[in-house]
């Protein structure tokens, strides 16, 4: 029976035009022996299965090859070309650095490369995973690979650029591999699969470029673990069920009954998952992807973002005009956070069910609420408002002149922003002049329309004192603290200039009265029937000093060596000192 080759061997590509997916790599690397700028160390970095070390083949090949094609690829014919494809090249040298890691190792490699080559022009090192190297190791490189023979050649490839101590990358040509697109792997596929003569479903293909995570070589191994289970004709039930991979179906049927806020059904669908022995957090992963892909079908200029077949784009593209791009983003905030605290959870289930259910109240408070932006609510608020306004229109030509005593229905009391009471920050008395400031100002323009009230009567400390704990109780809200203060305090009343004194004890209590002056004064001048009456604020001279609310250390000791005596000797005997 004739031995099994995977196909990431018996595929590997043997020139540069077979390469896949690293074009800018291998124009570089064909210019540089066209024009014979070739340099003597290079490092070729990039994730794994994305072809380092088939480049590096190709590229030693190629150096050593005696009949360059006129596009400057090996000819495969040559002596030296065929002792490599035999694995018989005396030239080229390949070594695993993660089991030649070791000091002895790089010096018994150093006395290598001063031999010449044999029949070839240039003696080449291969040296994979060249991270693993020892630090000694590479100390014990560096000058060889610095300035080596003219006949030598090293060509370095990692996956972990950055364990590579400096002194090694200064000294290299360094080209970063990319990952494979899945529209280069899924080409690549197509030609394994025909030159094997297997039939495979477009859709199936995809499914295994997603899953190789742009690997090359885990695209290929995918591949034929899935022929060798389902045969020469692969469907893409065949690939989800052979990789126990979520299907689309299963998505964009859960992704409905989300957006209906249907509970019970996306239950459901979470303990299919379960119970086809799915990961959980590979299934928030797969929900948080296609939301991500809805986002991106709204608008057709990112549609190409998607990496989709053509039948798959449609399938999201109509299921994203159900959607609005602001409960999407909900959604997608909801499977992030879920992913991110799901391996910290000790329920792991009842994270992904919660994360579900959250996201059906999304779409449940959606549908439960209508729009305000409705036509037919949008009519009803203007009929209402036109109603509203020729209702207050009529009552004002129809009213006669207003006594005084009625003043209020007439004038508008300035609408009073609540303020928290709650003392969880410090106050900063600066920030609450500016914002009295401007608050008094704007509640004082208000006030200032009244100026021209009919009939001001005058007003003595006596009528002032009969009114004033009504204002209290009347024109300051219930949640000012402010207000305990003001019942304390005995506003004084100037005859002369209509002005009403209230002293306070501090400025932070100036500061809160001042935010509440232009509501006093409007109660005033209407209860009093007086629009001259204003209101001044000032502290009391007597209490502006600010007290000490601290008491140091050096103080508290003395207030307790005061009541017993042997805190002295005690702290004589012991040299104790206080911090």
């Amino acid at each position: 029976m004739e031995n099994f080759i995977v196909s990431a061997r018996k595929y590997r590509p043997s020139t540069f035009t077979s390469v896949v997916g690293q074009d800018s790599i291998v124009n570089t690397l064909k210019s540089s022996i066209r024009t014979n700028h070739v340099a003597q160390a290079f490092l070729f970095t990039g994730p794994r299965g994305v072809g380092k070390t088939t480049c590096a083949r190709i590229l030693a090949k190629a150096l050593n090859c005696e009949h360059l094609t006129e596009n400057h690829e090996p000819c495969n014919e040559c002596k030296s070309c065929k002792d490599f494809n035999s694995n018989a090249s005396m030239n080229i040298y390949e070594l695993d650095a993660a089991s030649n890691s070791g000091v002895d190792d790089m010096r018994s490699l150093v006395e290598q490369v001063r031999i010449p080559p044999q029949g070839g022009k240039y003696k080449i090192y291969i040296i994979d995973e060249v991270h693993m190297l020892s630090t000694q190791a590479f100390n014990a490189f560096l000058k060889t690979l610095e300035e080596p023979p003219a006949h030598a050649i090293f060509i370095l490839a990692t996956t972990e650029k950055h364990k590579i101590i400096p002194t090694i990358l200064s000294r290299c040509q360094i080209f970063d591999f990319r990952r494979i697109t899945i529209e280069d792997i899924i080409h690549h596929l197509e030609f394994v699969a025909k030159s094997e003569n297997i039939n495979i479903e477009l859709e199936a293909l995809h499914i295994i470029a997603q899953k190789a995570d742009g690997g090359l070589r885990d695209a290929l191994s995918i591949f034929d673990q899935v022929v060798s289970s389902a045969g020469s004709i692969v469907t893409y039930q065949d690939v989800i069920a052979n990789l126990n991979v979520l299907d689309y179906e299963f998505y964009f049927r859960l992704t409905d009954y989300i957006t209906e806020a249907k509970v019970v059904e996306s239950l459901v669908l979470v303990d299919e998952v379960y119970s086809n022995g799915f990961d959980g957090q590979h299934f928030i992963n797969g929900l948080s992807s296609h939301v991500r892909n809805l986002i991106i079908a709204l608008n057709p200029a990112t549609i190409p973002i998607l990496q989709a077949t053509s039948s798959l784009e449609q399938k999201y593209i109509a299921q994203a005009k159900k959607c609005k791009y602001t409960n999407l983003l909900e959604l997608l905030k909801v499977g992030n956070e879920c992913d991110y605290k799901y391996k910290s959870s000790n329920n792991k289930r009842l994270s992904i069910e919660l994360a579900v259910l959250s996201m059906c109240q999304i779409y449940d408070k959606s549908l439960a609420t209508p729009s305000p932006l409705t036509p037919n609510s949008s009519i009803a608020s203007n009929n209402d408002t036109q109603q509203a306004t020729s209702a207050s229109t009529q009552q004002t030509s129809a009213a006669p002149i207003v006594p005084a005593m009625h003043i209020e229905a007439v004038v508008p009391r300035p609408e009073f922003v609540k303020t928290q009471t709650t003392t969880s920050s410090l106050i900063s008395i600066k920030s609450r002049q500016r914002n009295s400031t401007s608050t008094s100002t704007e509640l004082s323009s208000t006030v200032t329309s009244q100026s021209n009230l009919p009939n001001n009567i005058e007003t003595t400390q006596e009528l002032l004192m009969s009114v004033w704990s009504e204002c209290i109780s009347s024109a300051i809200p219930n949640t000012l603290v402010i207000s305990n203060v003001l019942i304390e305090t005995t506003p004084q009343f100037n005859n002369q200039n209509n002005t009403v004194t209230i002293e306070v004890k501090n400025i932070v209590q100036e500061i809160e009265v001042m935010n509440i002056k232009a509501l006093i004064t409007e109660f005033l001048q209407r209860k009093l029937t007086n629009s001259l009456i204003a209101v001044e604020v000032k502290v009391n001279s007597q209490t502006v000093s600010v007290e000490k609310t601290y008491i140091t250390n050096e103080e508290l000791f003395t207030e307790w060596a005061n009541e017993n005596q042997a805190l002295y000797e005690l702290k004589k005997q012991l040299n104790l000192e206080l911090l």
